[in-house]
């Protein structure tokens, strides 16, 4: 973390390279009771030999609903130097390993431009309440999210899981990101330098050239305010609507908060 005096931004990384970090996994938008049959599962593991010795947040279900979320969550508080009751611009850069290939066609959508990632921000705890209106009781979020490929008023749509890969036959985990700040390109196997002394993030092509996957979502603004303690939790994760498994490792985040005067 490097923060400064109130008026100054905060900025966290996370690598999982030695534990979870804070972050716990959540999943919502299915039956109650169908977590074995959804095969869900979520939490720190080695990425595929493929992709090195890097450690991710795993998160993998299979989507019967046409609507499965799946999702970590943190907390942050003054103990992180967050202010009470102060209003935050929140920016992103994150990195997920997927092996959803781009351009194919699957069960209910596709299983790459099907499955949208969003990362949000509330003072109120993300959790998983009981909805019974449809007649079914249903795990939903308690914030919104919004819906697939719409953001809600707590959240964004940073893009889709699919990856610059385009063989139906072949699916093979690879790097991509995620973010909301100036330039909202989708670019996807890469490599990720960081700046330690100021933060930034300088990504650069590991050759590969594809810039053909669709740009992200541009109304990625997300501004949220502190509780009276100074408390705020982030979310990040899926949102499908492919009707088959999805599986994402979640291996790098960056997160700024800037104060809004």
């Amino acid at each position: 973390m490097t923060s400064g005096d109130d008026s100054e931004p905060l900025q966290f990384t996370f690598d999982f390279s030695e534990d979870a970090a804070g972050w716990e996994h959540l999943f919502v938008d299915y039956p109650v009771g169908e977590e074995e049959n959804y095969k869900l599962e979520g939490g720190r593991m080695l990425l595929p030999e493929t992709l090195g010795h890097e450690y991710g947040y795993y998160l993998s279900g299979e989507n019967r609903s046409d609507d499965l979320a799946m999702l970590i969550k943190r907390s942050f508080g003054p103990e992180d130097g967050m202010s009470a009751n102060t209003t935050y611009r929140v920016k992103f850069f994150i990195e997920i390993a997927s092996n959803a290939p781009s351009g194919c066609v699957g069960v209910g959508g596709a299983p790459g431009e099907s499955v949208y990632f969003k990362a949000g921000a509330s003072a109120t705890e993300p959790e998983a309440v009981v909805d019974d209106t449809a007649g079914t009781d249903y795990y939903r979020l308690n914030v919104d999210k919004g819906n697939q490929s719409s953001g809600g008023s707590q959240s964004v749509v940073l893009g889709h899981i699919g990856t610059s890969n385009n063989d139906c036959h072949n699916w093979e985990f690879l790097f991509k990101t995620f973010q909301n700040m100036e330039d909202s390109s989708a670019i996807s196997d890469q490599d990720m330098s960081h700046d330690e002394a100021n933060g930034i993030t300088n990504v650069t092509l590991d050759g590969s050239d594809d810039m053909t996957l669709p740009p992200q979502n541009t109304s990625t603004v997300l501004e949220v305010t502190t509780d009276d303690a100074g408390q705020l939790w982030i979310f990040m994760g899926t949102d499908s609507g492919f009707e088959a498994t999805s599986s994402i490792y979640i291996n790098e985040i960056q997160i700024t908060f800037e104060p809004v005067e």
